[in-house]
């Protein structure tokens, strides 16, 4: 019947106004990601700047040095898995808005 049509019409729309807010929040969120992560590269570089320094002097030891190291490519990692993380957010919001 009409109605039937009508409400299934208006199901579909609430249905995929729901996708596209959850896609946006989903780009909205590994955005985030990405500046978290990027900040944690900054700070996993000068940790194992002062590690070095600390290494140099006699002051540190090699162990310190070697988790100072560790750090930051976990922190690298993390950064590069967000920005991918990003990309397909980007990806699957463009899918559900129909632009890609």
């Amino acid at each position: 019947s009409r109605r039937a049509a009508e409400d299934q019409r208006a199901d579909a729309a609430s249905f995929i106004a729901l996708q596209v807010r959850q896609a946006w929040l989903e780009v909205a969120e590994t955005r985030e990601r990405v500046n978290v992560t990027v900040d944690a590269v900054d700070q996993a570089g000068e940790n194992l700047r002062i590690a070095r320094e600390r290494y140099g002097a006699g002051l540190g030891t090699q162990t310190q040095l070697l988790e100072a190291e560790t750090l930051r490519v976990q922190a690298l990692t993390n950064r590069d898995n967000a920005v991918l993380d990003a990309g397909l957010a980007r990806l699957r919001l463009a899918r559900t808005t129909g632009s890609l």
